[in-house]
């Protein structure tokens, strides 16, 4: 009898060895096929004999939106259709799974009604590229959905400079250096319009640090950079989200040139002589000053004048006398 009662539980103690092999092994392949741990997690759990209500309610919260879409994407391996530039691999993933702005293979890869797509021949094709159809902004990348095509201005605070935390401390350098240019570091807000900086936090009045190309020195509110008000562009005027409008003549420094340099000159020759400040001189009026070519008076030319006037008198006394 304790013989038998010994092999029995011998029996059972192997087919539950056997049980828990079982389960690890389909752990590691849950695992190894890239569904979420807490679903292999779960199902282990289950799998092993541990079926407590509260693990059973765990799971099923934790898991709830997770099984669906993991069977979903690994049921549907999408293989890339769309040409790719000379020398770029194709692209096969699940459908769905591609990120805007990311490299695709297929429209379906992206995510719904969002089109993979290149500009040009040898433009990597991704998900809501720039110039892709579209009929909302949700389905572009780069831009705003512009009459049915990915090509509108973004507002300036959606671009990624201008969305950086500015919880840093003083002394900030950026990642924006233009290539075989050092790095600015400047505190933050301390750069002014038009000079040189390597982030956007750097620059004064909220202007963007920015360069039109890769070889262009970054400088605050730059050509083109991304604008909210004038006041925010450097060498231009803020239009349509850009820094590349027209300045007003009279902003130019050419028409802008005060007159303190040259004194004003008054009628007949005189010169007005500016006694108050440089707004608003005054002054009275004084004789210009006499040419190189004016002889100055003596007074030694009147004397045969004043002789000839002398004789005339003493012929009319005469001729009286007479």
């Amino acid at each position: 009898m304790r013989y038998s009662i010994v092999v029995l539980a011998a029996a059972v103690s192997a087919v539950y060895a056997q049980d828990s092999d079982d389960c690890q092994a389909t752990y590691r392949k849950c695992i190894a096929a890239g569904t979420p741990e807490v679903v292999c997690s779960c199902n282990l759990t289950t799998c092993s004999g541990e079926d407590a209500a509260r693990i059973r309610e765990y799971c099923a919260t934790a898991t709830a939106g997770l099984v669906a879409a993991t069977s979903s994407a690994t049921a549907s391996i999408v293989t890339g259709t769309i040409v790719q530039p000379s020398g770029a691999p194709q692209i096969t993933a699940p459908a769905g799974s591609v990120a805007l702005g990311q490299p695709c293979g297929a429209d379906e890869q992206c995510g719904a009604g969002v089109q993979c797509f290149g500009s040009t021949a040898g433009t990597i094709r991704a998900c809501g590229n720039f110039n892709s159809e579209c009929t909302q902004d949700s389905q572009c990348a780069f831009n705003t959905c512009n009459n049915g095509l990915c090509n509108g201005f973004l507002p300036s605070s959606a671009y990624p400079a201008a969305s950086s935390a500015s919880s840093m401390a003083s002394s900030a350098s950026g990642p924006g250096a233009t290539p075989n240019v050092p790095a600015v570091l400047a505190p933050e807000g301390s750069i002014r319009l038009g000079d040189q900086c390597s982030d956007t936090i750097q620059c004064a009045s909220g202007a963007q640090c920015f360069g039109s190309t890769a070889g262009t020195i970054r400088a605050c509110g730059n050509f083109n950079a991304p604008c909210t008000q004038d006041s925010q562009c450097a060498f231009n005027t803020c239009n349509n989200g850009l820094c590349n409008g027209f300045l007003a003549s009279s902003a130019y420094p050419a028409a802008t040139a005060t007159a303190g340099g040259a004194a004003p000159h008054g009628n007949n020759g005189t010169i007005v002589a500016p006694t108050g400040g440089a707004a608003n001189p005054t002054g009275s009026t004084r004789p210009a000053s006499p040419s190189s070519s004016v002889t100055p008076y003596t007074g030694g030319a009147s004397v045969g004048a004043t002789f000839s006037g002398f004789a005339a008198v003493v012929a009319g006394v005469v001729a009286w006398a007479l």
